[in-house]
């Protein structure tokens, strides 16, 4: 149990409480792209991916290809081991897409650089750059589109209200990507046309665009959800050089949920990096990590000014030791975690809607209202540890969906 990041808390800090957003300087945006990916495994036990994407904008076509390489090699020395290969390369070119996103044409050349990560002592860190490799990337469209709408609304009340509307046509598509001397037929690939007008700064709704999300399509679904949550938290980093002994930095989380009022669970998170000598006489590092969670209870103030939570949690300790690579987990027994907490930050909502169809017979709507303060102040503990959060907020998440296809 690691939960490092509490969407809704997350989602509340990442919306800028505490300043006023700056206008968009581009209110508008129109983008079309094409994307694809070659993943394949040669008969000798290795693996081999290529990956390119083409974006149109008002700015121009701008176009990236990337991919690696994993397999056995034999070195100087008459050894075998395993080495993996990186390369990346950008530029411009010339990209052509039909009218009605089924079909796509991206040629270029790029410079290409070739980077060595593992494998072989003398090749390790090599860096080779490959000048003017052919980029041929060629797509069909496959299957039904996918159009989704998408809006977000982010409101302080007189102070900010920001909102987003995204407009997405996806075709997923099938055909050859070539990069250098490679080519291959895609395992994944896409067209896509993007509109997206902005006042403000909200952030972008995610788009469904993974492969994942055709093949999960349910035949009809319908969710709803309400969770209320309260999460303080610190983390701590030394300056300077540091001596054995000390503490190099110290990470505490404690959140607490209770989901459709029906329970609350109490999530706890404590992780230390110690410096110590190794037996070498080299610096090492030993992160512990103490985390658990159990039933507790949760109580937010009116318009979410301040929030009590308490549990008693069982812990387990797990400890990574850097100098040797070991590492061992211990149960420690139940403690007491604790949260008391005021919000001071203005009250937010944000609002977050989304409508998709994929012709003939899917289509659904999604919508996540998000309300609550998105900075803290209190304290917050963990057995004999209370510290005081530099982190945290206190809030509401509502959701409901329903699919139908």
């Amino acid at each position: 149990m690691r939960r490092i990041a509490m969407v809704l808390v997350v989602a509340l800090a990442g919306a800028g409480l505490a300043a006023q957003p700056a206008a968009a300087e581009s209110p508008s945006s129109r983008e079309v792209s094409a994307y694809a990916e070659a993943l394949w495994y040669p008969a000798d036990g290795g693996e081999h991916y290529l990956h390119t994407l083409a974006v149109r904008t008002s700015a121009g076509v701008s176009i990236g290809a990337d991919g690696y390489a994993r397999e056995p090699v034999t070195c100087a020395d008459g050894s075998t081991t395993e080495a993996f290969t990186y390369f990346s390369g950008a530029g411009t070119g010339p990209m052509t897409v039909s009218g009605a996103l089924d079909h796509a044409v991206v040629r270029t050349t790029l410079d290409l650089t070739y980077e060595t990560l593992l494998g072989c002592p003398e090749s390790v860190g090599q860096t080779v750059v490959a000048p003017d490799q052919a980029v041929l990337l060629v797509l069909d469209q496959v299957g039904a589109p996918l159009r989704e709408r998408s809006a977000a609304r982010i409101r302080i009340p007189g102070a900010r209200n920001d909102s987003y509307i995204q407009r997405v046509d996806l075709h997923r598509a099938a055909g050859t990507l070539t990069i250098g001397s490679e080519t291959r037929s895609t395992t994944s690939a896409g067209i896509e046309r993007d509109l997206t007008v902005t006042h403000g700064s909200v952030e972008a709704a995610g788009v469904l665009t993974t492969p994942s999300f055709f093949a999960d399509l349910a035949a009809v679904t319908r969710t709803r959800s309400t969770i209320l949550q309260a999460r303080g938290g610190l983390l701590e980093q030394a300056t300077g050089d540091p001596a054995p002994g000390s503490v190099l930095s110290r990470y505490v989380d404690v959140t607490a949920e209770t989901v459709d009022r029906t329970g609350t669970t109490v999530y706890a998170l404590v992780v230390t990096d110690t410096v110590v000598r190794c037996a070498d006489g080299a610096l090492g590092v030993v992160t512990t990590e103490r985390y658990g969670s159990a039933t507790g209870t949760l109580t937010v103030g009116p318009q979410y000014r301040t929030a009590q939570a308490t549990a008693t949690v069982p812990l387990t300790l797990t400890t990574f030791n850097g100098c040797d690579d070991s590492s061992s987990t211990v149960e420690l027994g139940a403690a007491p975690v604790r949260l008391d907490l005021m919000g001071t930050a203005a009250v937010m909502t944000a609002v977050d809607s989304r409508v998709f169809t994929s012709p003939p017979d899917v289509r659904g709507h999604e919508r996540t209202v998000l309300t609550g303060r998105g900075s803290v102040q209190g304290t917050v503990g963990v057995g004999d540890l209370t510290v005081t959060p530099t982190f945290g907020g206190i809030g509401q998440r509502k959701f409901a969906s329903q699919q139908v296809g």
